[in-house]
C-alpha cells in the first residue's frame, strides 16, 4: 500500500495547493460589503448568509476537512487487520481518496463562484446542481470499483455478514456495484435538470441502496458455504 499512500498524498498536496489558491483569490476578490452565501436549501437557492469574515471561515472548511481526509487515508492501511485484502482493494481505496478530495476542491471553487455571483446580483442555484451532479458521478465511479474489493475493515460494504464471509462479501459487492452505478445514472439528470426536491433524488436512492444491501448481505450469508456460525 506504500505506493497508494504516496499517490494519495501527492494528490492531497495538489488539491490543497489548488484550494489555497482559490482561498487567496477569494480573500482579495470576494465583495466585503454584502452578506455571502454559505449554505444552500432544497430549492437550490442559498438559505444562509454570513459577513465576509464568517464566510471566509466557511470557505476554508473543505480545505481543513481535506487535511483530515489525507491523514485518515494515510493511516488506515497501517492499522487494518486485513491489510493484505486492503492491498487487493487499492484501486477502490485510491479512487475514494482522490474522489473525496475532488469533491472538496469543487465545493471550494463553487462556493467562491457563488460569493462572486452574489456580489454581482446573480443567481447561485448552479452550486447545488453541480455539487449533486459531482456526487452522482462519484457514485458511478464507486460502483465500478466495489466488485473489485476484498474483505477489509475500512473500504466497502461492511456488515457483520460481509465481514464474516468472503462469499457474502463478494456477492454483496457485486450487487452493490450495479446498484451504485444505477443510482448515480438515475440521479445525474435530476441533479442537473431538476429543481427543488427532484434535485435531491440522489438521497433516497442512496438510502434505499444501503438498506437493500444491508438486508441482502444477511440473506446471502444465511446460505454462504464459508459462514462462520
Amino acid at each position: 500500500m506504500k505506493s497508494v499512500i504516496r499517490k494519495g498524498l501527492i494528490w492531497s498536496g495538489i488539491s490543497l495547493v489548488i484550494m489555497s489558491g482559490i482561498l487567496i483569490y477569494a480573500w482579495f476578490n470576494v465583495p466585503r460589503d454584502v452578506d455571502l452565501p454559505v449554505h444552500w436549501g432544497i430549492s437550490g437557492e442559498p438559505d444562509r448568509f454570513l459577513p465576509f469574515a464568517g464566510a471566509m471561515w466557511s470557505l476554508s472548511a473543505p480545505a481543513l476537512i481535506s487535511v483530515g481526509i489525507a491523514v485518515l487515508f494515510a493511516v488506515l492501511p497501517w492499522i487494518d487487520p486485513r491489510k493484505v485484502n486492503l492491498e487487493k482493494s487499492r484501486k477502490a481505496y485510491l479512487f475514494g481518496w482522490i474522489g473525496t478530495l475532488a469533491i472538496m476542491t469543487g465545493v471550494t471553487a463553487l462556493m467562491t463562484a457563488s460569493m462572486m455571483a452574489t456580489g454581482e446580483g446573480l443567481s447561485t442555484s448552479f452550486v447545488s446542481k453541480i455539487i449533486l451532479a459531482g456526487v452522482a458521478i462519484f457514485l458511478i465511479g464507486i460502483g465500478n470499483f466495489l466488485p473489485k474489493t476484498r474483505s477489509n475493515w475500512f473500504v466497502g460494504i461492511r456488515t457483520p455478514w460481509t465481514l464474516s464471509s468472503d462469499f457474502t462479501w463478494e456477492k454483496t459487492h457485486r450487487a452493490g456495484g450495479w446498484l451504485f452505478v444505477l443510482s448515480g445514472l438515475i440521479a445525474l439528470p435530476f441533479a442537473v435538470l431538476g429543481s427543488g426536491y427532484w434535485q435531491l433524488t440522489i438521497l433516497p436512492l442512496i438510502l434505499a441502496t444501503v438498506a437493500f444491501l444491508l438486508g441482502y448481505s444477511w440473506w446471502v450469508w444465511r446460505e454462504a458455504p464459508d459462514r462462520t456460525s
